[in-house]
């Protein structure tokens, strides 16, 4: 089974959307994007994940729209079950492993990054690569949906 139809299958419901090997998803001011990407050196390949804050959506990754990133198997408990699932061929019995763990791991957390509150609690904690001012601008956009009476939890 290929790993992007695993992916697919548990991503979209969740609002994301494929664009080659990335999954897109716009939601309460954040834009997020799910990749894979292939080891080039034999490697299983690995899942990142990586956040923006953008008033319109954006359907096409380009290098520089991701303020804040992180690998998903760094960021959950069973991260290392994924990391050695990530190939792009996987037998039944792994495809099963990794639908489990990523169903079960991996979508509870990119089911909190829709809320930009949790969003901000999450990389506060985490060992998030950010730049461009991610947390002051997330900060404003906590602001300002809590000023206009929008749910931002």
């Amino acid at each position: 089974m290929k790993l992007a139809a695993i992916l697919n299958e548990l991503l979209c419901p969740l609002g994301f959307k494929r664009t080659n090997m990335s999954w897109l998803r716009h939601k309460n001011g954040l834009l997020t994007r799910v990749s894979f990407y292939a080891d080039r050196f034999g490697g299983p390949g690995y899942l990142d994940v990586a956040l923006t804050i953008s008033e319109l959506r954006i359907d096409k990754q380009r290098p520089g729209d991701w303020e804040a990133m992180n690998r998903i198997y760094s960021l959950i408990a069973s991260g290392p079950q994924i990391d050695t699932l990530m190939k792009k061929d996987l037998s039944d019995d792994e495809a099963r492993r990794l639908r489990y763990v990523l169903a079960s791991e991996a979508i509870p957390l990119l089911e909190q990054l829709e809320h930009p509150i949790q969003v901000a609690k999450i990389v506060k904690t985490g060992n998030w690569l950010e730049r461009n001012q991610f947390m002051e601008r997330l900060d404003k956009l906590i602001a300002e949906a809590s000023g206009n009476g929008r749910s931002v939890s």
